[in-house]
């Protein structure tokens, strides 16, 4: 077996999981972060700061098929080949993927109450909730600095 490590970014991994590129197997755990985990990413991610690795297996849609979660909520499907099974990363990659497709995955949630656990889409929503908070508070104390810097006290 050859491992080929792949150095995509957040948007090409996120366009690919759109794509229906990325399946979650049958064999992992549901998504459990709670949305204070998935501030903190989001936190990691805006300051820069490494956030680990994603380790996926390509393979064909049959191999495990695929659990119904947030990332297979958002994708279409795709094809049956060449597909990554995320072995390692889950949480992470979903995080990322409802950080990245808040809109759309509330307006999916919105539309389909049913379409994802209750307690997955509580956690959704306080997590995007969380991020808003967040960035609020960055964009105050940015503001904050670039006033002091203003006034000659930096």
């Amino acid at each position: 077996m050859k491992i080929i490590p792949d150095k995509d970014t957040i948007k090409t991994v996120m366009s690919d999981l759109k794509a229906g590129k990325y399946v979650i197997p049958r064999f992992q755990r549901e998504f459990v972060w709670p949305s204070k985990k998935i501030v903190y990413l989001a936190e990691s991610l805006d300051k820069n700061f490494p956030i680990g690795v994603i380790t996926s297996w390509r393979t064909n849609r049959d191999t495990f098929g695929g659990r119904n979660g947030v990332i297979e909520a958002l994708s279409n499907n795709g094809t049956k080949n060449d597909i990554k099974l995320i072995i390692d990363g889950q949480q992470r990659i979903t995080s990322i993927a409802i950080l990245y497709f808040a809109n759309e995955i509330a307006l999916l949630i919105k539309n389909n109450p049913n379409l994802l656990s209750k307690k997955i889409s509580k956690t959704i929503n306080d997590a995007i909730k969380g991020v808003i908070l967040y960035k609020e508070k960055f964009y105050e104390r940015t503001k904050f600095l670039e006033m002091c810097e203003d006034m000659g006290m930096s």
